[in-house]
């Protein structure tokens, strides 16, 4: 387990707010890329990615601010969840605004 307030290894049961399986991770990981593949089949190589990559960035998130600021009573779990689903989405917009200058198409 990683205490991702502190980025390192813990102790601790799982469903705890600051603590972050790595099985869980990996799973939602899995799950995440499996429906992306529709995206790859259609041949859309770089969407797929920033797809990808941004919902792990959302997933993270989400585990930090609940690690964080939920976790000290600042934010509820929808303020959580609507802000990490908001980052991954202004992540997946930064990247499709800063690749095609990058020569990604």
């Amino acid at each position: 387990m990683i205490q991702i307030s502190r980025f390192s290894t813990c102790g601790g049961n799982y469903g705890d707010q600051s603590r972050v399986g790595i099985a869980g991770k990996l799973v939602c990981l899995a799950g995440q890329f499996d429906g992306l593949g529709a995206i790859a089949l259609r041949g859309s190589f770089p969407l797929f990615w920033i797809s990808g990559v941004s919902g792990v960035f959302g997933l993270l998130f989400d585990s930090l601010l609940g690690a964080t600021l939920e976790r000290r009573g600042w934010l509820n779990n929808d303020a959580v969840n609507f802000l990490s689903t908001a980052s991954a989405a202004g992540f997946a917009l930064g990247l499709l605004a800063i690749l095609p200058h990058l020569g990604v198409r």
